[in-house]
Parts: C-alpha cells; sequence; structure tokens
C-alpha cells in the first residue's frame, strides 16, 4: 500500500481528521485567495475545510462561506 493508499484508508475509517490536517499542509491558511466564479472574482481569506472538504472563506466584512465550487486563485499583483 502506497502513503495515499494508506492516508486514504485510515480517512475512511474515521482515524484522520481531515480538517485538522488541512490546517498543518494548507500553504494558504488566514491568507487572500481569489474565488473565480462565472466570469466574477472575488476576494476571501481562506479559514480551513468543512468536514466534508468545502472550503471556508471570510469576505472584508467577516462574513464566512463554504465555497463548494470554483476555481481559486493567488493573483494579487499588480
Amino acid at each position: 500500500m502506497n502513503g495515499f493508499e494508506s492516508f486514504s484508508d485510515l480517512f475512511f475509517k474515521g482515524r484522520i481528521n481531515i480538517v485538522e490536517e488541512w490546517k498543518k499542509y494548507s500553504a494558504s491558511l488566514d491568507k487572500k485567495i481569489a474565488l473565480h466564479k462565472n466570469g466574477v472574482k472575488t476576494v476571501f481569506t481562506e479559514k480551513g475545510i468543512t468536514p466534508s472538504g468545502f472550503l471556508i472563506a471570510e469576505d472584508e466584512r467577516g462574513v464566512k462561506t463554504e465555497i463548494v465550487t470554483g476555481d481559486i486563485g493567488y493573483d494579487f499583483s499588480g
């Protein structure tokens, strides 16, 4: 069994907390991200994921939203 299969097996057996794993490894946690959806770019701050794997994003007013679909970008230059 390779590393991914081992991790996947532990996850499906409920022995890995995916929310905590995300916090350890996310490069964008508490950083600005841009959601591109339907031709509209919206800036958020990444706040983690839900146990179901949806991205949690916070807007400039402090309102948190679960992101289910869309492209995430890090395009903040000029």
